[in-house]
């Protein structure tokens, strides 16, 4: 509609669809019929050729600013507080874990785990049910899960119990492949245990290659002291999987938090530091790989020393 908008010159109101209208043929000026009629001539007409001549611009809406430099194409990115998953800054929750991504999101939904109801709760969790606002020697559970990464929902409620003063369970990866399991969390110091006894285990084999048999040489022998190191360091180890990981990533996010220069920064940090690694697996059968084949073709005595003690050490 034309005149939309627009009120009539002479009694100032708004004009609607069903009005029958008279605009003036001087200036333009709209008037409903009724009004014109009255006066029979336009209600602006002692301005009719002067400066003050009515004009329809007069009564056009000034145009709503626009908004410069807006890269629409460009999307703004947030890290959870909880569990420190990248999210469009336009979602109100987590789409990993669920929870309000700002103080602004919903108050209901304070203390849920998440803004819908499922029965894998613990198993999607990557707080395992965990309290979000729990902390592990000052460090909140919600930084523990970035840290850890796969499996967080495992991890975390065993620190959990270990801290208060209950067991942490059996760790089933670390009790099949212990030192291997530790490479592939990122621990590198316990594993060197394992190297210490091998340096032992091969002084052992130059030099006492006779009592390399249990049953042979007995309990009080280098053969025993050998069984009982690696016994040792295995249940080390296998028991206390959960401990050792615990207090290796309180350390680690400790030392980030530290050198972290804002929050946003650590977040990413506990991302890039933490998790698993694959590499270190690798690169351990890599360099025991090259070992075996430089003993085998370089030191053949020696490599059948070590293949003939491996096999009766417990013999």
């Amino acid at each position: 509609m034309f005149f939309k908008g627009r009120s009539c010159a002479l009694c100032k109101a708004k004009f609607s669809e069903t009005d029958d209208i008279v605009a003036c043929p001087v200036c333009g000026a709209a008037h409903h019929r009724a009004c014109w009629e009255e006066e029979n001539r336009c209600a602006l007409h002692d301005k009719h050729g002067t400066p003050e001549q009515y004009s329809i611009s007069d009564e056009m809406p000034e145009p709503e600013p626009q908004a410069e430099n807006i890269e629409e194409n460009i999307e703004i990115m947030v890290l959870c507080p909880y569990c420190g998953k990248k999210n469009p800054s336009k979602v109100p929750y987590c789409t990993q874990c669920g929870r309000p991504l700002s103080n602004d999101a919903d108050t209901t939904q304070k203390g849920r785990k998440y803004p819908f109801i499922t029965i894998f709760t613990k198993l999607f969790d990557p707080l395992g049910g965990v309290p979000a606002d729990t902390e592990i020697d000052g460090i909140p559970v919600t930084d523990i899960a970035t840290f850890v990464g796969p499996n967080s929902n495992y991890y975390v409620p065993r620190f959990h119990s270990i801290k208060s003063k209950r067991f942490g369970g059996i760790n089933l990866p670390a009790l099949i492949i212990g030192p291997f399991w530790m490479l592939f969390r990122r621990m590198i110091a316990v594993p060197l245990l394992y190297i210490f006894y091998y340096i032992l285990y091969l002084f052992a084999i130059m030099n006492f290659p006779e009592q390399l048999s249990i049953n042979k040489a007995g309990l009080l022998s280098p053969a025993g002291a050998l069984y009982f190191i690696y016994l040792a360091i295995s249940l080390i180890i296998h028991i206390f999987a959960n401990n050792i990981y615990m207090k290796y990533v309180i350390r680690k996010i400790k030392r980030l938090k530290k050198k972290a220069e804002d929050e946003f920064s650590y977040k990413l940090s506990l991302q890039k530091s933490g998790g698993t690694r694959i590499e270190n697996l690798l690169l351990f059968w890599g360099i025991a790989t090259l070992i075996a084949i430089t003993l085998s073709s370089f030191f053949p005595d020696l490599y059948d020393k070590i293949i003939k003690a491996s096999s009766n050490l417990l013999i």
